[in-house]
C-alpha cells in the first residue's frame, strides 16, 4: 500500500482500513482534500471562533476528507504537515479545535505524518484520546485487529464509542490517574525486610521511575489526558511516610501475637454475652410461667402485637411500591435526557453501587439539568472503578 504515502491520496487508504474492518460500506468519501481553511470556515456545521494560537494550527494539516458516518460517529481523515517530535500533540490539538465544528456526538479522526498513522478519538463526554502509531504499509494486521468491528457493540451509539476506545487507546489513558505509592511499588520489594532495612532513598527512586515511565515510553509522542493530574512528589514523599508508619504499626502489633490482657479482654466479653442470654426475660413476669391461663393470654397478646406490627409493615410496603414507582418515573426521564445528549452511564443502583454519568465540567449543562429533574449528582476527577479512572459525576440513590 505504499502508493497511499502521497497526501492527497491517502483517504483511499483510511477508507479501504475502514472498510475491511467493517465499519464503512462506502469507498466514496463525502468530500476529499480540502485544505484546513476551507474546513474550518466552510464545511464545518456549526460555527468556529479561533483564537490566534488556534489559527496558527491551520498551517499544521491539510488534505481534510470526511469519510462517512456510523453510529453518531463522523470519520475523517488528515495529513499532518508537522515534525516526526511534534506529531501527535499537533493531531490532539487538531482534532480538539475540529470537533466542536463537526456536530457529531463522536468524531475519529485518522492523521497520516510521513509513513505512519495514528488514530485520535472524541466526544460523548471524553476528551481527545489518541492509539500508537502504527506504519503505513502492506503489513496493518495489527491495527486492523484493534480497529475490527467484531471487537465493538453495535447496540447503543455509545457503547459502540467506548468499545472503539478501548480497543485502540494507548495504555496509560487506563491508568489511575492519581496513583497510590502501593500500587507502584514491585510486589516483592518488602519481601524478607524489616521496617529498618528499607532504604527510603531506594523507594522514594523506584516510585519516580515508575511515574514516568510511561512518559518515557513515549518520548515526544506522549501527550496527557486534559483532566488527569499527575501525583506530585511533596504527595509521594507524604503517602511514603503513611505507608512506613502502618508498616511499623504492623510489627508492634505482631511483637507480642498471645498478650494476655487481651485473653482477658475476650472472657469478659464471652461473660457478659452469656450473662445476657440468661436474662433474655427478665421483663417478663415470671408468673407466667408458672400459670398456663396466663401463659395462654400472654401469647395471645404477643401474637395480636405480631399481627399489628404486620398490618403497619404492609402499609410501608404499599407506600415505598408507590414512591418507587414515581422513582422510576424520574429515573426514565433522565435516561432520555443522558440519552438524547449522548452521555454515557453505568446505573448500578440496584446492586448497592451507584448511577454514574462518564465526563468532566463539559458536562455541567447538562448535570444542571440533571438537578432541574431532581437529581443531585456530585463530581469526582478521579472517576470510579465503573468509569475506569475517568472523571464523572455520580449519584448514589
Amino acid at each position: 500500500m505504499s502508493y497511499y504515502n502521497g497526501g492527497e491520496r491517502f483517504f483511499e487508504y483510511a477508507l479501504e482500513l475502514f472498510s475491511r474492518a467493517g465499519h464503512a460500506v462506502t469507498t466514496n468519501p463525502v468530500f476529499a482534500n480540502h485544505s484546513a481553511e476551507r474546513f474550518v470556515y466552510f464545511d464545518c456545521e456549526q460555527e468556529l471562533s479561533l483564537s490566534k494560537n488556534q489559527r496558527e494550527l491551520l498551517r499544521l494539516f491539510n488534505n481534510v476528507s470526511r469519510l462517512f458516518s456510523f453510529n453518531n460517529c463522523t470519520f475523517f481523515s488528515i495529513v499532518l504537515l508537522t515534525r516526526k517530535m511534534d506529531r501527535s500533540q499537533a493531531a490532539h490539538d487538531i482534532h480538539t479545535l475540529l470537533h466542536p465544528g463537526t456536530g457529531a456526538k463522536g468524531t475519529v479522526c485518522i492523521f497520516k505524518c510521513d509513513d505512519e498513522v495514528v488514530l485520535s478519538i472524541m466526544g460523548f463526554g471524553l476528551k481527545c484520546i489518541l492509539s500508537d502509531w502504527y506504519p503505513i504499509d502492506d503489513d496493518f494486521d495489527e491495527l486492523l485487529d484493534r480497529l475490527h468491528v467484531v471487537n465493538m457493540s453495535l447496540d447503543r451509539d455509545m457503547d459502540y464509542f467506548s468499545d472503539m476506545v478501548y480497543s485502540l487507546a494507548r495504555d496509560y489513558y487506563f491508568a489511575p490517574k492519581s496513583p497510590v505509592v502501593y500500587d507502584l511499588i514491585p510486589i516483592d520489594f518488602f519481601a524478607g525486610k524489616s521496617h529498618e532495612d528499607i532504604d527510603r532513598d531506594e523507594l522514594n527512586q523506584i516510585v519516580n521511575d515508575e511515574l514516568q515511565r510511561i512518559s518515557l515510553k513515549y518520548g515526544d509522542d506522549y501527550v496527557e489526558y486534559d483532566d488527569s493530574i499527575p501525583l506530585q512528589k511533596s504527595e509521594i514523599n507524604a503517602e511514603l511516610d503513611m505507608m512506613l508508619l502502618e508498616i511499623d504499626d504492623v510489627d508492634k502489633e505482631l511483637g507480642d501475637p498471645f498478650d494476655e490482657e487481651d485473653g482477658e479482654a475476650d472472657d469478659e466479653m464471652f461473660d457478659e454475652e452469656y450473662e445476657k442470654d440468661e436474662y433474655e426475660f427478665e421483663d417478663i413476669d415470671p408468673e407466667i410461667f408458672k400459670d398456663p391461663t396466663l401463659m395462654v393470654k400472654f401469647l395471645e397478646k404477643a401474637a395480636a402485637k405480631k399481627s399489628a406490627v404486620a398490618d403497619s409493615s404492609n402499609r410501608e410496603d404499599r407506600v415505598k411500591k408507590s414512591m418507587d414507582n414515581s422513582t422510576y418515573h424520574s429515573d426514565s426521564l433522565l435516561f432520555d435526557l443522558l440519552e438524547k445528549e449522548g452521555i454515557p452511564y453505568v446505573d448500578n443502583r440496584e446492586k448497592g453501587g451507584a448511577l454514574w454519568i462518564v465526563g468532566g465540567h463539559e458536562l455541567d449543562a447538562v448535570i444542571n439539568a440533571c438537578e432541574n429533574l431532581g437529581f443531585h449528582f456530585l463530581y469526582t476527577e478521579k472517576g470510579g472503578r465503573v468509569t475506569k479512572g475517568w472523571p464523572g459525576w455520580y449519584l448514589n440513590k
